[in-house]
Order: structure tokens, then C-alpha cells, then sequence
């Protein structure tokens, strides 16, 4: 499977729902609706006046609740899995992708919030990093993203709010991280240990770091085996 995004894998029909209600329905058939930074299984670990970000770790028969959309969301999965999306009144989704799948959600282009659920369907843990938008979207993305030519990074196709790649990081090899953009996403996609400038950083599959100001120049494998992680460039 290519390491492109995979939009095809988790394309979701954004069908006009109650989003706006803490039940929709009435009676017995009512179904009660969260905002995503309220589902339980969606933890919230940085927030800004621009971005969102927040973890998933569903394990196997597991659901979350139903819970709403309203911003653009880039979706990053970190490992292997199969799992379900199952929108407001509508038959489940099956879906499946590898650990390093990027799907950017254009959710802000909805007059109405998104309403679904998750559940990780297979026998895998269901592992995502998700950066929602904030801010309305640029005119003009691309054009304060600096290329990164850089051997060990395969470049993934770009979204409208941003651009990512796959980096391989052989051991002990050490590169220049990508600048220019709004911010900078590192999720790794395997553990190790981790260089960027002179801070350390034990990294593990589900974890990542973000930066707004201050960013890295440079990341080291510092450990005895090759380390795969995600970069991605925000507009």
C-alpha cells in the first residue's frame, strides 16, 4: 500500500446531522452527542488559539461515543489497524490502513458538525494523533512551506493544511528538520530515543511533539535500531 494519504480508506460522507443537540432523536431512540474534546477516548494534549491536538487509544470491541466535528481535522495513524466510523443513523464503515496515514477531514466545510463514532474492529489497538485546525483556512497554504529534500524522508501528498512526510531514521544518523510553516508535527511510529538539538526525548508510538515557536532544527537517532516517524508542516 503506498504511503501516500489514504483518503479513499477513511473518506466519510459528511451528511448533514443534529450535531448541535446533546441528544438527537427523542424518547428511547435518543442517542447522546458530545463535543470531540468532551468523548472520553479522545484526550486532549495541547491547545492553542490555532490548533487542537488530541490522542486515541481504542482498544479492540472497543466504541467511542458519538461525538461532533466543526474544524478541519488531519488524522495521523501511528500503527497498523482496522477500525469502524459510524456516522449518526447509518450502517457502519469498515476501514483499514497502515501506521504512517495521514487524512485530512475538511469538516469546516459542513454548515452543520460532523456526528459519528469509532470502534477498532479488529485485533489491533487503534492508535491516532489528531490536529485539528483552528483558524480559517489560508488563502495561499503552500506558499510559506519550505521543500525538504532530505534522503531519508518520503515525501506524502500535500493537504490544504499542510504538508507531510514519512521519515526512516537509520541509527545514529541525525538530519535537518523542515521549516518555514505555522507549526511542526513529530509523531513517531515505533519506540527509541530521540536527539532534537540538545533536548532528549524517549519516544513511543502514540506520543508525539509539536511546535508553534521554537522549533528544532535537527533530530538524532540515538538509539542501535532505525526509528520511522511522521513530519508534518502546517500552513
Amino acid at each position: 500500500m503506498p504511503l501516500a494519504i489514504h483518503f479513499l480508506l477513511f473518506t466519510l460522507l459528511l451528511a448533514p446531522s443534529a450535531g448541535s443537540l446533546a441528544e438527537a432523536g427523542s424518547g428511547d431512540n435518543a442517542v447522546r452527542v458530545v463535543p470531540v474534546i468532551e468523548e472520553p477516548l479522545h484526550i486532549v494534549r495541547y491547545h492553542s488559539d490555532r490548533f487542537l491536538i488530541y490522542t486515541n487509544w481504542i482498544e479492540p470491541g472497543t466504541w467511542t461515543q458519538y461525538h461532533e466535528h466543526r474544524n478541519d481535522l488531519l488524522a495521523v495513524i501511528v500503527a497498523d489497524t482496522s477500525a469502524a466510523s459510524q456516522a449518526l443513523y447509518s450502517e457502519p464503515r469498515m476501514q483499514s490502513a497502515n501506521a504512517g496515514t495521514l487524512v485530512l477531514f475538511p469538516y469546516s466545510d459542513e454548515s452543520e458538525p460532523y456526528v459519528h463514532r469509532v470502534g477498532a474492529t479488529g485485533d489491533t489497538t487503534f492508535i491516532n494523533v489528531g490536529l485539528e485546525f483552528l483558524q480559517p483556512l489560508a488563502a495561499s497554504c503552500h506558499s510559506n512551506l519550505s521543500s525538504w529534500n532530505e534522503p531519508h524522508a518520503l515525501s506524502m501528498d500535500s493537504t490544504r493544511r499542510g504538508r507531510g512526510y514519512r521519515l526512516s531514521l537509520p541509527a545514529e544518523a541525525e538530519v535537518n528538520l523542515p521549516q518555514g510553516g505555522s507549526a511542526l508535527l513529530l509523531a513517531p511510529m515505533s519506540d527509541g530515543n530521540l536527539l532534537l538539538d540538545r533536548d532528549s526525548w524517549s519516544i513511543s508510538v502514540g506520543g508525539f511533539r509539536f511546535f508553534e515557536e521554537n522549533r528544532p532544527r535537527l533530530i538524532k537517532n540515538r538509539g542501535p535500531s532505525e526509528i520511522s516517524l511522521v513530519v508534518f508542516q502546517a500552513c
